[in-house]
C-alpha cells in the first residue's frame, strides 16, 4: 500500500498542474466600464487624478474606457441614461449610496440593480465584473442587494463601509479640491487610494493580464 501510495502522490500532482488556467492576453486594448455617482468622478480626492477610477486605470495596460457617472444621483438616474457598451472586459459598478439617502424602496432597488447588471452581461457575459458597496456605514440593507446582486450575475463584490469607517479616509473639511471645499461624507485621496487598491487586488485575482507589467507583485 506504501509503494501505490508514493506512485499516486505526483501522479496527482502532475494532473493539479495541468488544470492551471493560462494568463489571458489582450490582442486590443479591453474594453472597461466605469458606471457610478460623485465617488466615480473622484469627489473629494484633491484632483480627479487622486480618484479611485483614474487610479485604477493607471494600473491598468492600454485599455479602452467607457464612464456614465452622475454626481448626487440613484441608480435609477444612472442607469437610465447608460449606453453600455458591447464585449466589456471589465465593469465596476458604484451606485447606491445615494439611494440610501432618497430611501429607494429595497424592492425597487434590487429590481433595477438586477436590471442593470442583466444588461452588462447581456452582451458580456465573460466580463470581470465589479460592484461595490454603498459609502455608508448604515445602508446595510441596500449593500446586502448589491451583494446578492452582483453574486448572481458572477460578479465579485467589494464593501466600502469597511473602507469609510477607517480613519483619516475623510476630510479634513474645508481643504481644497478640483470641486470646491471638501465635505465630510466623501473620501479623501486615502479613502479613494483604499478603494483603488481594493479594486485593483480582484483585477490582479482575476484578470491578471490587465495589469500592467509594473504593478505586478
Amino acid at each position: 500500500m506504501r509503494a501505490i501510495a508514493a506512485f499516486l502522490l505526483p501522479v496527482t500532482l502532475m494532473l493539479a498542474g495541468c488544470a492551471s488556467t493560462p494568463m489571458r492576453t489582450y490582442s486590443e486594448p479591453p474594453r472597461v466600464l466605469f458606471v457610478g455617482d460623485s465617488l466615480t468622478d473622484g469627489f473629494f480626492a484633491t484632483d480627479q487624478e487622486s480618484g479611485f477610477k483614474s487610479v485604477v486605470l493607471s494600473s491598468l495596460i492600454e485599455v479602452e474606457p467607457t464612464e456614465t457617472a452622475l454626481a448626487h444621483q440613484t441608480l435609477t438616474t444612472v442607469s437610465r441614461i447608460l449606453d453600455v457598451p458591447e464585449r466589456l472586459d471589465l465593469a465596476v459598478v458604484e451606485l447606491g449610496t445615494n439611494d440610501v439617502g432618497e430611501k429607494t424602496d429595497l424592492v425597487s432597488f434590487e429590481q433595477q440593480y438586477n436590471s442593470l447588471l442583466g444588461r452588462i452581461r447581456e452582451t458580456s457575459d465573460d466580463a470581470l465584473l465589479i460592484c461595490m458597496g454603498t459609502w455608508t456605514t448604515w445602508g446595510d440593507s441596500y449593500d446586502k442587494v448589491i451583494e446578492k446582486s452582483c453574486g448572481r450575475s458572477n460578479g465579485t463584490y467589494i464593501d466600502l463601509s469597511k473602507i469609510m469607517s477607517k480613519d483619516g479616509t475623510r476630510g479634513p473639511v474645508g481643504d481644497s479640491t478640483f470641486v470646491g471645499p471638501r465635505d465630510d461624507f466623501h473620501p479623501n485621496d486615502l479613502g479613494h487610494q483604499l478603494i483603488a487598491e481594493k479594486t485593483t487586488e480582484v483585477i490582479k485575482k482575476k484578470a491578471p493580464g490587465m495589469i500592467r507589467a509594473t504593478t505586478q507583485g
